[in-house]
Parts: structure tokens; sequence; C-alpha cells
């Protein structure tokens, strides 16, 4: 269920996708946010959370340069 996800900092995020600990990334329907599911790896384990997304024109690269 949607409304019973934790928040993830942009932060967190960026540092998770850096560790090649996330499994999956989608984008939310109004494109202002992206669910993020980590691996069973990943400090916490398996989850998805909700990460609000800034303007910032290199995420895309970092995305595809870690996974």
């Amino acid at each position: 269920r949607l409304d019973k996800l934790k928040d993830m900092t942009y932060t967190q995020f960026w540092n998770l996708v850096s560790e090649g600990h996330i499994e999956s990334v989608r984008y939310t329907a109004d494109r202002r946010s992206v669910l993020v599911k980590t691996k069973a790896g990943a400090p916490g384990g398996v989850r998805v959370e909700k990460v609000g997304l800034p303007y910032d024109p290199e995420l895309f690269d970092h995305l595809v340069q870690h996974g």
C-alpha cells in the first residue's frame, strides 16, 4: 500500500544508488517522486520507499552509471 511507505531522503537514495543497493526505481504518476525498491543487502533489507525529487540534471546519468 502506497500510503504505508516510509520516505527516504534524496541524499540517502543517491548514496544507496552509489553503493549498488537499489533494485528498481519507478516514477510516481505526478513524476515528482520515485518509488525505490532496495536490494536484500541494503541497510534495512528489502523495502519500498518513496523519495521526493528535487531538480537534479545529474540523476539520470547517476542511475545509469551505477546500475
